[in-house]
């Protein structure tokens, strides 16, 4: 059973690798995978393309399978099929037929803006003060 959070913990982790360039854990890969959540899929398509996650870490077979599904465009995962097609992380065929998506893709039109991903505190993520804690401390 998964935890209620657990996306949420998730994205946060996520959105904290891009903002401070942190490597992740290749498990995260695997984790993020098994996700239905738009959102953190494309935050962590992000992580894979600028190399916070090892090459072939991230498992996107069921993302691939949702933006493949012809009527992708007009159900629940309308955002990862069309970001990701725009950003080139997939091809999703059905993006050019679309009355309004295409038209969308055409000028470029993205909803995940990459400028706004800066940490309110950037030394955050910085290392801690005399080294870190033993996993028997927490």
């Amino acid at each position: 059973m998964t935890e209620p959070h657990a996306p949420r913990l998730i994205l946060d982790t996520v959105w904290g690798a891009i903002a401070w360039g942190v490597q992740l854990d290749p498990l995260i890969g695997t984790v993020v995978g098994e996700m239905d959540d738009d959102i953190v899929g494309l935050l962590a398509l992000e992580v894979s393309s600028v190399g916070l996650l090892p090459p072939g870490a991230l498992v996107t077979n069921r993302w691939q399978t949702m933006v493949a599904q012809a009527e992708v465009l007009r159900c629940e995962h309308w955002l990862l099929a069309y970001e990701s097609h725009l950003q080139g992380w997939f091809n999703v065929p059905a993006v050019a037929s679309h009355s309004v998506f295409k038209p969308m893709f055409d000028a470029k039109i993205s909803f995940l803006d990459k400028r706004k991903n800066v940490p309110l505190f950037p030394t955050a993520a910085g290392p801690i003060p005399g080294g870190p804690l033993e996993d028997f401390y927490a």
